[in-house]
């Protein structure tokens, strides 16, 4: 969004990693990054309490909101809804008139010199690395979180440590796969397995962050009543533990998958021709001269967030039934 003077820390390993080539300038920046991300990780997890402190909740009466807190709603609600009708105008739209060039070069009813992409391959191949990328980030996301919860003499210290992924820029992980796995037979580069799996582990403190309170939230008693009914630890997790994760099972899986359909910084790093994403397609559009990649981009860049909510709403849904 921003001119060279407005690049980030990851806009310059990005740069200097794919655009210039230079792998050793692109390292040095992402070891700075990661040790000033350390630094105020620890400085932050110094200063935290490490005593929890209860809180008493106290039940609050129904009451209508005042007129300045919904002029607030409104108006951050148009800040976010104004971009996206900005967006459906500007895909069939170019500079001189309305058009849908954009939109039948996206499905393939018109050939566009210099725009060679296949889209349906594109959302096939975002939909399986977000669906694997979901199937590896629950269950290693769920059972981190029971391993989390078991520890509560360091709990706060390992629940801090869920946080620090989050810190560590996508870019710096692919930059570090991309320089680490390069001989064999440790050579994953070329797998496509590899990226749904990055994927996944992105998606993975998410899924943790939300099942962590749920796990610590289940009655022991009720734990100790399944046992004493005879039930072993699995038929107690599956009986009686997994149905009340089901809501945080429900938050991980939409997480996950949203996650990795709107992935960029590691995928392109690791994608090759045959197993692009939509939003490796939807930056090479944006890079090529013309009107038509624009637009083309534009409709790319509406069809994956019509997607992407279309998924979360569907999981959220499945989840009150």
């Amino acid at each position: 969004m921003g001119g060279p003077g407005l690049a980030t820390l990851d806009i310059e390993i990005y740069r200097r990693a794919v655009q210039l080539g230079d792998l050793s300038g692109a390292t040095v920046l992402a070891i700075a990054q990661m040790l000033l991300i350390a630094i105020a990780f620890l400085l932050w997890s110094r200063s935290r309490s490490t005593e929890l402190i209860a809180f008493r909740v106290q039940a609050v009466s129904h009451r209508r909101l005042s007129l300045a807190p919904k002029c607030f709603f409104l108006a951050l609600a148009a800040f976010f809804t104004v971009p996206l009708l900005a967006l459906v105008a500007a895909s069939m739209r170019t500079s001189h008139s309305w058009s849908l060039k954009g939109w039948k070069v996206f499905l393939g009813i018109q050939n566009q010199r210099g725009i060679d992409f296949n889209m349906w391959r594109a959302i096939q191949t975002s939909g399986k690395y977000a669906l694997i990328a979901s199937c590896i980030a629950l269950p290693t996301g769920i059972a981190a979180t029971y391993a989390l919860s078991n520890r509560r003499s360091s709990q706060s210290r390992l629940s801090a440590l869920v946080i620090l992924p989050l810190a560590i820029s996508p870019v710096v992980v692919g930059l570090a796969i991309l320089i680490t796995y390069d001989f064999q037979p440790f050579d994953f580069r070329s797998s496509w397995l590899l990226i749904p799996v990055v994927h996944a582990a992105i998606a993975l403190p998410f899924v943790m962050r939300s099942a962590l309170p749920v796990v610590d939230g289940i009655p022991n008693d009720l734990r100790s009543a399944a046992s004493t009914l005879g039930a072993g630890p699995w038929r107690r997790f599956f009986t009686v533990e997994l149905p009340l994760l089901k809501p945080a099972i429900s938050t991980g899986l939409a997480f996950s998958m949203a996650m990795s359909l709107g992935e960029f910084g590691a995928t392109s790093f690791l994608t090759r021709r045959e197993s692009r994403t939509i939003p490796i397609i939807i930056a090479s559009l944006f890079g090529k001269a013309g009107e038509i990649p624009r637009t083309t981009g534009m409709v790319a860049s509406l069809v994956l967030i019509v997607l992407t909510a279309m998924i979360v709403v569907t999981i959220d849904r499945k989840s009150h039934i």
